[in-house]
Formats: C-alpha cells, sequence, structure tokens
C-alpha cells in the first residue's frame, strides 16, 4: 500500500503506479516510463494522511476493474462506440454518428476522455448552436453523453441546451422551452 507523505503546503500526497508508458527517444530507442497516479488531500493531521491512502488504496482496489479506455481521446471512443453499435442501431443512426464524428466534434476530439471537462462539452454544444439546427445539437449532444457513459460512466453531464423551435398556427416559428 501507498504511504501519504506530507508536502511543504501542509496536504498529504500519496502516489500510485498505474501503468508504463513508451517513449521514443530522439535517437530511436525506446525508454519506458512509469506512469503514477496521485491523490492529495488537504485535511491537516492524521486525518487527511488515512484520507489520502484511502483514496488511492481505492483506486488502486479498482484500477484492474476500470475500463482502462478511458485514455482514448474523445473522437477514438466515438469511433470505437460506433463501431460496436453498427448491429444494434438502425443504418440511419450510424449514418448520423458518423457524420456528427466528422463535422461536429472538431473541439473535443483529440481531448482525452479522462480530462473531459463539463465546461468543455458546453462550449463544444455552444459552437456547434452558432450553425446546427436546436435537433441536430441535440442528437450531437446525445453522441457525446453516450460515449462518455461508456468510456466514463463517473461523468454526469448538466449541459444547458438551445431552445427548440416550433411551428404555430400563423407559420411562424416560435422558440419553446423544454424541461
Amino acid at each position: 500500500m501507498a504511504t501519504a507523505k506530507k508536502l511543504n503546503s501542509g496536504s498529504w500526497r500519496c502516489q500510485v503506479y498505474s501503468h508504463t508508458e513508451d517513449i521514443i527517444q530522439p535517437d530511436g530507442t525506446i525508454k519506458k516510463k512509469r506512469i503514477y497516479k496521485s491523490f492529495t488531500c488537504d485535511v491537516p493531521g492524521p486525518k487527511g494522511k488515512r484520507m489520502c491512502e484511502r483514496m488511492a488504496a481505492d483506486w488502486a482496489e479498482n484500477k484492474d476493474y476500470k475500463n482502462l479506455k478511458s485514455d482514448l481521446t474523445m473522437g477514438e471512443a466515438t469511433d470505437l462506440y460506433i463501431k460496436n453499435r453498427e448491429a444494434v442501431l438502425s443504418p440511419c443512426t450510424i449514418r448520423d454518428y458518423k457524420r456528427i464524428r466528422k463535422n461536429d466534434l472538431k473541439l473535443l476530439e483529440n481531448l482525452k476522455i479522462s480530462r473531459i471537462t463539463q465546461e468543455d462539452v458546453q462550449k463544444a454544444i455552444n459552437l456547434e448552436s452558432q450553425n446546427h439546427s436546436p435537433k441536430t445539437v441535440r442528437n450531437t449532444h446525445g453522441l457525446i453523453s453516450a460515449v462518455l457513459r461508456q468510456y466514463r460512466p463517473d461523468f454526469a453531464l448538466n449541459t444547458s441546451m438551445p431552445r427548440k423551435y416550433v411551428r404555430t398556427s400563423t407559420c411562424r416559428l416560435t422558440a419553446i422551452y423544454s424541461a
């Protein structure tokens, strides 16, 4: 088990081995680099040390069971999601998902799934709502949320969506708010 160390700031930090990555050196050789997950706790005293060690132990215990695909980028995860759903979703839905992946996920496609925040998703939705109808933006958000639910199930989205438009009897568009 990892032991927490006290930092100069008074916080506690505990590091747990995560995995090893291959780093290509300028001369062409490959160097193995050990990657650690770091946990910090700002609670002073022995209670903070125990809390920090408990967080690290919980993560280490569940590390093997977690989907390690959270290191994928959003673009790679979307491609995998579409590929895994081709047999069960309609061809029209798959076609729409591929179009969304190709044209509409530019802001998120290079971000790691584990690093995406609510703010990143909101920025992407705001950008899409400038050029697309509210229905298209909702479909894009649906794909984003499905991919995140698949590869990062502990992440909950709370995104503000554009207003829907409906036709009134006088044939003008009226904005309505959806619940």
